[in-house]
């Protein structure tokens, strides 16, 4: 057996009174890995708690157990060990967590995004696997156990989240078979539905206004769209998720990006084409992420943050046509 496997499944066959944690607006693959992990492992005969800052979002209310994570302030359990799931930095679960990261309290990760340190005690961290319900999945089978339905809900949700229903390029044999494990006890229509094909109407509003102020330069090969406070409140306050995917539909797009200005910061969210990968370019700019789907969050205005933001990827994409494809990734 892996050994890093080894040790984090002892953790979760024995700690009591954990904290695990998201990341904020917590999406198909963070939710279903928090819920795998909590009900593959006994969490509610632990004592453990979700917690997201964000609530999740409205499509995955079909998940078993969606009702059991909470909010920083619904916290009630004194933390015996903190576990970060499909996150490792602190700034992307929301800043809150410092607060209980006291000397000496055991911290850990399982996450699959690209990282060159962990400041804890263990981690887990695969940047090749498609998505994190796919590391949790595996330690399951190394564990020797079975998924039950409330499981395998959860954990198929995460990979199908993560790799748009087995259509990226990430998605690889493992995550294949791991979705085949999981299949018998899964509706997968109800999973599709939920992710694909069920936006609230303030998120049809955002679509439309991201759609309606699309950018292009670099000659086509960059478009962006920006998201403004009034086009939120408009929407009551509805998420934009999966908006950014549609500023990579126009033809010849390499890098798409969507700008959401909240009070005081604004959320970048990057994807692109293979052959330009965005990971490195989020983390110059404070984020992270995937080679195709990165972000980060940048405090300050919209206005001078969208000049700074569009030059930087403009620039980038001139470095990379500089740079033979064979070494872009």
């Amino acid at each position: 057996m892996n050994e890093l496997y080894r040790q984090m499944i002892e953790i979760l066959q024995r700690q009591r009174n954990l904290l695990l944690v998201g990341h904020v607006e917590p999406d198909g693959d963070c939710v279903g890995s928090l819920l795998g992990l909590y009900f593959a492992f006994q969490g509610r005969e632990k004592n453990w708690r979700l917690v997201t800052e964000d609530a999740p979002a409205a499509c995955l209310g079909f998940l078993p157990g969606i009702d059991t994570i909470i909010r920083p302030e619904a916290i009630d359990i004194v933390p015996q060990a903190i576990l970060t799931v499909d996150c490792w930095t602190l700034n992307r679960t929301g800043y809150w967590l410092s607060d209980y990261l006291q000397p000496g309290l055991p911290f850990y990760c399982i996450d699959h995004h690209r990282t060159s340190h962990f400041q804890g005690d263990l981690a887990v961290i695969e940047p090749q696997a498609a998505a994190c319900g796919e590391i949790v999945a595996a330690l399951m089978q190394q564990a020797g156990i079975e998924p039950d339905a409330d499981t395998a809900t959860a954990l198929y949700t995460a990979l199908a989240a993560d790799t748009g229903c087995f259509r990226f390029g990430s998605t690889q044999s493992r995550t294949l078979a791991q979705a085949a494990w999981l299949r018998p006890q899964v509706d997968i229509e109800q999973i599709r539905i939920a992710l694909y094909e069920s936006r609230s109407r303030g998120n049809m509003h955002l679509l439309t206004q991201a759609l309606n102020h699309l950018h292009y330069s670099c000659d086509g090969a960059f478009c962006y769209t920006v998201l403004r406070r009034e086009d939120f409140q408009e929407a009551g306050q509805a998420l934009a998720s999966d908006i950014v995917n549609f500023t990579l539909v126009s033809t010849g797009v390499k890098i798409g990006m969507l700008l959401e200005e909240h009070d005081g910061y604004v959320r970048v969210s990057l994807r692109s084409r293979p052959g330009y990968p965005v990971d490195q370019l989020a983390r110059d700019l404070g984020g992270g992420g995937h080679r195709q789907a990165a972000g980060c969050r940048r405090e300050g205005d919209l206005q001078t943050e969208e000049a700074v933001l569009t030059a930087a990827v403009e620039n980038y994409l001139a470095q990379l046509e500089q740079t033979p494809p064979a070494g872009r990734d």
